[in-house]
C-alpha cells in the first residue's frame, strides 16, 4: 500500500512550445525571487536562499459514478512502489478505506459505471475492475472521456483512424471514429462531457500566445461558447461538469500579475458567474449529487495530495492522512521553484515531455 491511509470519515500533449514556455516562466520566477532577495539587502555579499522542496504523492482524482471509488494518479514514494512504473493509477474504496494499484498510466476516467475506466499510455486502454484486465481501444491519442450513455469516447489527438487533430468521437461499439465537424487544430487537453451528453467542455488555444482557454462546444461543432477571457494571461484546463450540469469547474494558472488567481474556478455553461472556488487547487471532481468535491493542492509542508471539500470549496479536509514531507521520496523534484504554482508547472513539464500523458 502506498504512503497515506484514507481517513474513515469519507464513506472522485501539451505541445512542445507551450511546455517550454511554462518551464522558462517557472525558472524565471526562481531567478527573479533570488535576485530580489539579494537586492533587498544593503550588503553586496551574495545571498543564498533555500527554496522549499515540493513533493508529489497523489493527484488527478476521479470520483466513480456510484460514488464508492476514487481513481487517482500516484507517484512512487519507495523503490518497491517504483516497480509498478513511474506513472501509476490507483483506486480508493471509500466503503472500506482500501487502496489498490490498478494500472501503469495516467488520465484515468470512469466509463458509464464503476465496472471500468479508460486510461492512456501509448494509446487509450479500457481497464475492467472485476478481472483487472486491460484492453486496447485505440493505439493512439491521449486523454479521453466516455459519454454518459457509454457509447462514445471523446478525445483529442492525432489519430488518423478517428480524424484529428481536433476533438473527435470514437464509437466503442463499431470501433469507428470521426472528427467533430468544423473544429480544427488548436484544441488541447481532455474533453469533458456534459451530463446530458450534448456538449463538451475543453480548452482551446485561440491565438499565438499558446495559452489554453476554456470553452463549450456541441458535439456537432456548430456552436462554440468561450467561457474565459481570451486575451488574459491564464492557462485554463482540466474542465469537469458538476453532476447536475449547472456548473463547469476547471484549473486556472495565472501568470504576469495574475498569479493570485491560480486555483479551481467555476462558471455556468453559458459563461456567466465565473468565480474562484479553491485558491491553489487543481483537478476538481464530484461525488454523486454534488455533495462533495475532491481535488488536489499543496499543504503547508509543500506536499501535493488529495483533499475533500463541499462544492463551494468550504470545509476542506485531507482525503489521506498527512505525510512527513521530510521523508525520502522518488517523486519528481521541484527544481527549486519559488512558489507552488511554479513547482506545479515544472513537474507537469517533466511529466508531459517524458510521457505525453495529457494529450
Amino acid at each position: 500500500m502506498h504512503s497515506g491511509t484514507a481517513e474513515p470519515q469519507f464513506a472522485r500533449s501539451r505541445s512542445a512550445a507551450p511546455a517550454a514556455a511554462w518551464t522558462f516562466y517557472a525558472l524565471s520566477i526562481v531567478a527573479f525571487a533570488t535576485f530580489g532577495a539579494a537586492c533587498s539587502h544593503h550588503s553586496l555579499e551574495p545571498v543564498v536562499t533555500q527554496a522549499p522542496y515540493y513533493r508529489w504523492i497523489n493527484d488527478e482524482p476521479e470520483w466513480s459514478p456510484s460514488g464508492r471509488y476514487i481513481l487517482y494518479n500516484h507517484y512512487p514514494q519507495t523503490d518497491v512502489e517504483l516497480a509498478n512504473g513511474v506513472f501509476q493509477i490507483w483506486s480508493l474504496d471509500l466503503a472500506t478505506g482500501a487502496t489498490q494499484f490498478r494500472a501503469a498510466g495516467s488520465n484515468a476516467q470512469w466509463m458509464d459505471s464503476d465496472a471500468a475506466f479508460t486510461f492512456s499510455t501509448s494509446g487509450i486502454y479500457r481497464f475492467d475492475l472485476a478481472s483487472s484486465q486491460e484492453a486496447l481501444l485505440l493505439a493512439c491519442g491521449g486523454a479521453a472521456q466516455t459519454s454518459p450513455d457509454g457509447r462514445l469516447l471523446a478525445m483529442i489527438g492525432s489519430c488518423s483512424s478517428v480524424g484529428g487533430p481536433g476533438p473527435a468521437l470514437f464509437d466503442l461499439a463499431t470501433n469507428s471514429g470521426r472528427a467533430i465537424d468544423s473544429l480544427g487544430a488548436g484544441w488541447v487537453g481532455s474533453p469533458s462531457w456534459s451530463p446530458d451528453g450534448t456538449q463538451l467542455a475543453l480548452s482551446h488555444i485561440f491565438d499565438s500566445s499558446g495559452f489554453e482557454h476554456l470553452c463549450v462546444v456541441d458535439t456537432s461543432g456548430g456552436t462554440i461558447t468561450p467561457l474565459t477571457t481570451i486575451d488574459a494571461l491564464f492557462e485554463d484546463r482540466s474542465a469537469t461538469w458538476t453532476r447536475d450540469g449547472s456548473w463547469i469547474y476547471w484549473d486556472r494558472l495565472g501568470v504576469s500579475g495574475y498569479d493570485s488567481e491560480s486555483g479551481i474556478w467555476r462558471v455556468h455553461p453559458d459563461g456567466t458567474g465565473a468565480q474562484m472556488v479553491v485558491q491553489g487547487g487543481f483537478y476538481p471532481t464530484f461525488a454523486p449529487g454534488d455533495t462533495a468535491m475532491a481535488f488536489t493542492k499543496f499543504d503547508s509542508l509543500h506536499v501535493f495530495n488529495i483533499w475533500i471539500s463541499d462544492k463551494d470549496g468550504g470545509h476542506q479536509r485531507r482525503l489521506f492522512a498527512a505525510s512527513d514531507s521530510s521523508a525520502a521520496a522518488l517523486a519528481p523534484p521541484s527544481l527549486g521553484a519559488a512558489s507552488p504554482e511554479a513547482a506545479y508547472l515544472l513537474q507537469q513539464h517533466g511529466r508531459l515531455t517524458s510521457t505525453d500523458s495529457r494529450r
